[in-house]
């Protein structure tokens, strides 16, 4: 058998990530793809694990046509751990149409450097070297956010953040989200938790309500917040 059919094929599917692949496709890849396999709404995928080659293009128009327009981020293997949250660090392309323009966006996002929140963290090392790119269906938001299921501040609170539309202003702090402060043991709002400068154009009380159930099933299925 040559070298060339003995070589993986790089395009890791995130059905087919296996438990032990953490280290090769990158911790938020690998979370992505424990939480499909729950059955959490995870859009669809691929890896470009960080020891692969260039992908063929022909693969990834293949992979295009199943996919559609994408995100394509990196997934490198401190990202988003107990410890520590990468939000925003890294680089992201969104709603990427076409084969030609993955592969540039790969090679963007795979050659991304280590930020200084990254060395502050001390995982600036780990960060050295090609990085394992995330690519998954591009999903237009009505709403982008994060949700902690404690709030750093106050372990007794679940606390949503949104804010309309796509979510670079959020990461990058551009913008102040709505705040939803729900009480982890009642399951209700704590008072005073929204910010609603624009209240017509909240976060709506069922979307609320879903994320919040979501993201207890997330907790439960991680053992931890």
């Amino acid at each position: 058998m040559s070298a060339e059919a003995e070589r993986p094929d790089p395009l890791l599917w995130l059905d087919d990530i296996a438990e032990e692949e953490r280290s090769r496709v990158g911790a938020k890849a690998w979370a992505l793809a424990r939480l499909r396999r729950a059955g959490l709404p995870v859009p669809d995928g691929f890896v470009l694990p960080a020891d692969a080659g260039e992908p063929d293009l022909a693969d990834l128009e293949a992979a295009c046509a199943r996919l559609g327009a994408v995100a394509v981020r990196s997934s490198a293997w401190a990202e988003d751990t107990a410890e520590a949250s990468f939000a925003g660090q890294y680089r992201t392309e969104l709603d990427v149409r076409g084969a030609k323009a993955v592969l540039a966006a790969l090679h963007r996002c795979r050659s991304a450097e280590a930020t200084p929140y990254a060395a502050a963290m001390g995982t600036a090392a780990a960060a050295t070297g090609p990085i394992p790119v995330l690519v998954q269906r591009f999903v237009e938001p009505r709403w982008a956010g994060v949700v902690f299921t404690r709030d750093p501040g106050d372990p007794g609170v679940l606390l949503v953040e949104s804010h309309p539309g796509r979510g670079e202003a959020l990461v990058s702090g551009a913008v102040t989200p709505r705040r939803h402060a729900i009480d982890r043991e009642t399951g209700r709002p704590r008072a005073g938790s929204r910010v609603a400068d624009v209240p017509d154009d909240d976060l709506p009380a069922a979307d609320l309500v879903r994320l919040v159930t979501l993201a207890r099933r997330a907790e439960e299925l991680f053992a931890g917040p």
